[in-house]
């Protein structure tokens, strides 16, 4: 401890900075389970705790908004456990509120655009790894183009835990940090060309919104936007000739276009058609990480109802609400509607980490199963710098999600 409390504020703050990019770099390995359901991104995130201990007396929480939010459904959880068990996902649920409580703590006094940096630096480290692994399993991508079918995504061992689809969608959502980057559109064009050889929709999206926004600031700053213009032509142009003889563009076209018979979009549907009877009659939550595993129990003793066969119910407030129940849902909307008004209307989207947010929060009506560590640090710096004027309290999230209804 005596170590630690020598070392000066700065030299700790580089310290944190260094060990937040390890943990972000390491939480991208989702399907790499060190012990029991922790990731190294887990691990490497416990590593903070020796900053925290000589500075326990001055701890201070997150709003108690967060707290509470965060109290009741992990109670939620123990409760509905004696029914449905308890699921491993209430670990994350715990990491997910350390981590927000660890950068309250000891980031004050590191700016945003060191935090910046350190999505830069991970997001670039992360994504390197995500295409050195896509080269590895290069065999698999080209079999899909090979094979005419393209209704799904191409199929092999991800970084990134569900699939080719989230493995192309983190990468453009770190495109967020790369915007007012002069040399920002390499990663941007990278991450659109990785989510298209994905064939991810999500990808694609997040990643095309992103150079959008990127070569409006450069037209408006530069003296010559002719020459910006043109630069744009010659690159969509020599694009869609390589995407032509690669022959990307038709898989691409079929994943937005053939939605009849793209297992994913009809997946969904059929997910929310068992999932919403099911909150109907289970309104009071079946805890953490039990969704799929409720909803199927029930289905096996219920004429025409289907088994879900994915692991999530691919939209994150149906998962929350079925989860925590209808309070615990509606907390959570409330929650997000507060943090979207804010990124949206009253900041502008002028802050990458809101924007981060808030595309994870767009993103998450479609896919992913639990709140990530990824956006909880990126709420985590927001609380630290004291971002938000108007206090997190109950009352404001509550009038903001009505405000937005």
């Amino acid at each position: 401890m005596k170590i630690f409390s020598n070392i000066d504020k700065r030299s700790q703050d580089r310290y944190v900075c260094i060990l937040l990019i390890l943990v972000l770099v390491g939480s991208a390995f989702q399907n790499v389970k060190v012990v029991g359901p922790l990731n190294p991104g887990h691990l490497l995130a416990l590593c903070f705790i020796p900053f925290l201990l000589p500075k326990l007396k001055e701890t201070k929480f997150p709003p108690a908004v967060i707290c509470i939010f965060t109290a009741y459904i992990l109670c939620v959880s123990l409760f509905a456990s004696f029914k449905w068990g308890l699921d491993t996902s209430i670990i994350n649920y715990l990491f997910v509120f350390y981590i927000i409580f660890v950068i309250v703590n000891l980031g004050r006094n590191i700016s945003f655009e060191s935090y910046k940096k350190v999505f830069q630096v991970a997001g670039i480290l992360s994504f390197a790894i995500v295409i050195l692994n896509a080269i590895h399993y290069k065999d698999a991508i080209l079999r899909y183009f090979s094979s005419g079918y393209y209704v799904n995504h191409p199929y092999y061992p991800t970084i990134y835990g569900g699939g080719a689809n989230l493995e192309a969608s983190w990468p453009s959502i770190y495109g967020v940090f790369f915007m007012d980057n002069p040399y920002g559109i390499i990663y941007l064009v990278l991450s659109f060309i990785f989510a298209s050889i994905q064939v991810s929709r999500a990808g694609i999206i997040i990643s095309l919104i992103c150079l959008v926004i990127y070569a409006y600031k450069r037209l408006r700053e530069s003296k010559n936007p002719f020459l910006i213009l043109f630069l744009i032509f010659v690159v969509l142009s020599l694009g869609s000739f390589y995407a032509l003889r690669l022959g990307i563009f038709q898989p691409i076209l079929d994943r937005f276009f053939k939605n009849q018979e793209d297992r994913g979009a009809a997946g969904r549907i059929g997910i929310y058609d068992n999932a919403l009877p099911f909150l109907s009659s289970h309104p009071f939550g079946v805890g953490l990480g039990n969704a799929v595993s409720a909803v199927n129990k029930v289905a096996a003793n219920t004429v025409g109802m289907e088994p879900i066969v994915d692991d999530n119910l691919h939209n994150l407030f149906l998962q929350m609400t079925v989860e925590t129940g209808v309070f615990g849902g509606v907390f959570y909307a409330c929650l997000v509607a507060f943090l979207c008004f804010n990124c949206i209307f009253k900041h502008k989207f002028a802050n990458p980490f809101e924007n981060f947010l808030l595309a994870f929060f767009a993103l998450s009506l479609i896919q992913f199963e639990k709140i990530e560590i990824f956006p909880a640090i990126c709420l985590g710096i927001l609380l630290s710098k004291k971002y938000y004027s108007t206090r997190i309290s109950i009352y404001n999230v509550i009038l903001y999600y009505y405000s937005c209804l």
